[in-house]
C-alpha cells in the first residue's frame, strides 16, 4: 500500500519534471526565435514555469 503511493507521487514528481523540461525547452525556442527577430514572449515561459 505504501509503496504504491511512493510509485504515484513519484510519478507525479515525474510529470511535473518533465513538464518544466519541456517548459524549458519552448522557452530556447523562444529566445532563439527572439535573436532571430521574432517578437519577444519570454513572460509567457515565465509564467508556464510556475504552472
Amino acid at each position: 500500500m505504501e509503496w504504491n503511493k511512493y510509485k504515484r507521487s513519484f510519478r507525479q514528481q515525474e510529470s511535473r519534471i518533465y513538464r518544466l523540461r519541456y517548459t524549458l525547452n519552448t522557452c530556447q525556442i523562444l529566445s532563439v526565435r527572439r535573436c532571430l527577430g521574432f517578437p519577444p514572449i519570454p513572460l509567457v515561459c515565465q509564467f508556464q514555469v510556475f504552472l
